[in-house]
């Protein structure tokens, strides 16, 4: 007996003195001394991602590592033991490949985060570790990629969003926690949850100041705060707020005051805080716009059939001469015409630019400085002004302006389209064009900020661009009595906006979408799935670095890799280009939404990249772009085939075991079930024809006769035999 424990003793030390300890594998220097080595080690598990967690054995410095391992999913406070291979990524010392993993404990708790100076994080000696920060003020709410600032008087700390995404307020304090990470040449801290942040501010704002309710006359302004305050506005046509204060001196957490006596279509300069026990909340400056007297006409046009069948009020627009289409808009132009495109490559618009100049048409334009943009530069009329930006990211928008002053003329276009020879043929795209006054202002303030000028001369000294810019135009409008909502990036935390609209879906999202890497994205398409959301994707470019694909795959979500009806993808066929998810847009749903833009779901179209967004609470605006899904998804429009609807006798109907049609030609009938799934399809001949229906369960079906010189469409109720 006394030899086996001998023996267990001596297997035991040597297995202990053949793994390393996490500050080991750290070393003491800047990189690991085990790299490109295997290594084993054990630790608490202390945070975990989609394609890794943290470890950590003690609280000593250099106690804690990132694991890299998509294979294994331990839980938090698992005490593991693995092997795996230990690397430097990108100066991030990490344990990848992992070949071994047990778990010796569960439910441990967590190692003590360390606190420190938001200066003192920045050093080797704690990454990976748990840290903490407190009572650090924000000083920078958003340095892109998820990121804000933090500082306590000692230097500045970064805080990301690998786990949670948070918006920080500027001036606002807080206590951080979570591992810390190293990516991009900086150190940062990852909360893992609301947990990890805490406002230490004695009086904040727990709401953001928003406008609730717009007319031509008045704009009421609602906010919320931790603790009762009083209620004041600022408010002017310039950022002197010159036209004065309201206050209301109740103490309360729920405030509001109305602007009164405004002007139609204006934009307002408003400062709303609160202030209590010699506290004031942190306070700036926003703009709002009054509801304009402009028709609010809203277009949709789509450059590849729809499906019609799924039309509910109206049936979408689809035109395959969508550049005449563009053209047409331009030709409106009387005044004043702004352009921004990407990349501008069609001769034929470019002529009705040109055009528009020689007619008295003050034209501006702004192009990406790296984008293909020959056609525009060699083909516009010199004496129009030109501007190329940005030099971080790209000029991605895809908007134009006409007669931006007009009430009655005004129009902005917009939507996923690039002037391109692909774009504007043989990729799916939408064009979405609004006449009104108050949007068309918010727009030429986003311009004229990248333009660097309110004149018809850019000021390149003073234009801004991708991060440079700053959140200086009105979000909220009322356009012919529909709610819309206008974002540009990466200046208006827009990914976090797209949160909390997928956040508040109760029955159904759809999204199509060119590429898809954001993460917090793709979390709230998860969390939606979770509670019950009907959820259907389309994403073309997968193959991207960090594309969510498989994320949301792996967690049953019908979610497509775009592909064309006859298998091909690109650059051998054409891409889904759209960027549009469709939310709440059921028959009779009571908040449908539409998000729609230039804005693809990635961290650097939130970060670096000019951008431009919409959402349009609207029932029918968004049942046209159910109508473009439905064809893209179900794939169940073919082109250049016209349906006439409801022209067939088809008897009995409501029918139980089969039905009769009487067909002038041969035809292949498909039928469908209402989530657009075909359940079976037959040839038919000429003459009066008897469909077997028994297989089918009771519900409502779609009937599509394909015939040689005419298509129709019917619907079929089984009823229970």
């Amino acid at each position: 007996m006394k030899k086996l424990i001998l023996l267990l003793l001596f297997f035991s030390s040597v297995h202990f003195l053949s793994a390393q300890t996490i500050a080991e594998i750290q070393g003491t220097g800047a990189a690991t001394p085990y790299a490109n080595q295997t290594v084993t080690t054990n630790g608490i598990v202390t945070a975990v991602d989609g394609t890794g967690y943290f470890i950590q054995d003690g609280t000593a410095v250099r106690s804690g590592i990132y694991i890299y391992d998509q294979d294994n999913t331990p839980t938090l406070g698992d005490e593991i033991e693995l092997t795996g291979t230990a690397v430097e990524f990108h100066d991030l010392t990490e344990i990848k490949d992992i070949t071994a993993l047990s778990v010796l404990s569960s439910g441990n708790a967590l190692p003590a985060p360390i606190v420190l100076s938001t200066a003192a994080i920045n050093q080797e000696d704690y990454e990976g570790m748990l840290v903490r920060v407190e009572d650090a003020t924000c000083t920078n709410s958003d340095l892109g990629f998820g990121e804000f600032e933090l500082n306590d008087g000692s230097g500045a700390a970064r805080v990301d969003d690998l786990y949670f995404l948070f918006s920080a307020t500027e001036s606002v304090a807080y206590n951080v926690s979570g591992p810390l990470y190293y990516s991009f040449d900086n150190y940062k801290i990852v909360p893992r949850d609301a947990n990890d942040i805490e406002i230490t501010t004695p009086l904040y704002l727990t709401k953001e100041p928003v406008e609730t309710d717009l007319t031509t006359a008045t704009i009421t302004v609602e906010w919320e705060t931790n603790i009762p305050a009083n209620t004041v506005i600022e408010y002017g046509l310039t950022p002197a707020l010159e036209l004065g204060e309201l206050v209301s001196s109740a103490l309360e957490t729920e405030h509001s005051l109305v602007l009164e006596n405004l002007q139609p279509g204006t934009i307002y300069y408003v400062r709303p805080y609160s202030e209590a026990n010699g506290f004031v909340t942190p306070a700036s400056t926003l703009l709002m716009a009054t509801v304009s007297e402009s028709s609010g006409t809203i277009r949709v046009y789509f450059n590849h059939e729809v499906d019609l069948f799924e039309a509910t009020v109206s049936e979408a627009i689809y035109t395959p001469n969508i550049i005449d289409t563009i053209i047409s808009y331009i030709d409106l132009a009387t005044s004043t015409l702004d352009f921004t495109m990407y990349e501008a490559q069609n001769e034929a618009i470019v002529d009705a630019l040109n055009a528009a100049y020689d007619r008295g048409v003050a034209v501006r334009v702004i192009s990406d400085d790296e984008g293909d943009n020959d056609v525009l530069i060699n083909n516009l009329n010199p004496a129009i002004p030109v501007l190329e930006g940005n030099a971080e990211g790209i000029m991605h928008n895809k908007f134009m302006v006409v007669d931006r002053e007009s009430v009655e003329d005004t129009w902005v276009l917009t939507g996923s389209m690039n002037h391109t020879v692909a774009n504007l043929g043989w990729d799916y795209n939408n064009v979405i064009c609004i006449q009104d006054q108050s949007l068309a202002k918010a727009y030429t303030l986003e311009f004229e900020e990248m333009w660097g000028s309110t004149t018809d001369q850019p000021d390149a000294n003073n234009a801004k661009f991708g991060s440079d810019k700053t959140d200086n135009t009105p979000h909220h409008f009322r356009i012919d009595g529909i709610k819309v909502e206008c974002y540009f990036s990466p200046s208006d935390g827009v990914a976090n906006r797209l949160v909390q609209a997928i956040d508040a879906a109760e029955s159904e999202l759809a999204f199509a979408i060119l590429v898809f890497t954001e993460n917090s994205l793709g979390t709230a398409v998860k969390n939606a799935y979770d509670r019950g959301v009907d959820v259907k994707g389309i994403i073309d470019y997968v193959e991207f670095n960090g594309s969510e694909y498989q994320y949301l795959l792996d967690n049953n979500i019908d979610v497509q890799d775009y592909q064309n009806a006859d298998g091909s993808t690109w650059p051998n066929g054409p891409t889904l280009h759209h960027k549009y998810a469709i939310i709440d847009y059921a028959e009779g749903s009571v908040n449908p939404l539409l998000i729609t833009g230039s804005y693809n779901w990635t961290a650097s179209a939130g970060s670096i990249h000019d951008e431009n967004t919409l959402l349009i609470y609207d029932a029918e605006i968004a049942n046209w772009y159910q109508q473009e899904f439905w064809a893209r998804f179900f794939g169940v429009v073919s082109t250049n085939e016209l349906y006439v609807v409801d022209q067939l006798n088809i008897f009995p109907n409501p029918a139980e075991h089969s039905f009769t049609v009487d067909l002038s030609e041969a035809a292949n009938l498909e039928v469908y079930d209402l989530s657009g799934k075909i359940m079976s399809s037959v040839k038919l001949d000429e003459g009066t024809q008897t469909v077997n229906i028994s297989q089918l369960p009771e519900g409502n079906y779609i009937l599509k006769f394909r015939a040689g010189k005419m298509n129709y469409i019917e619907r079929l109720l089984i009823i229970n035999r």
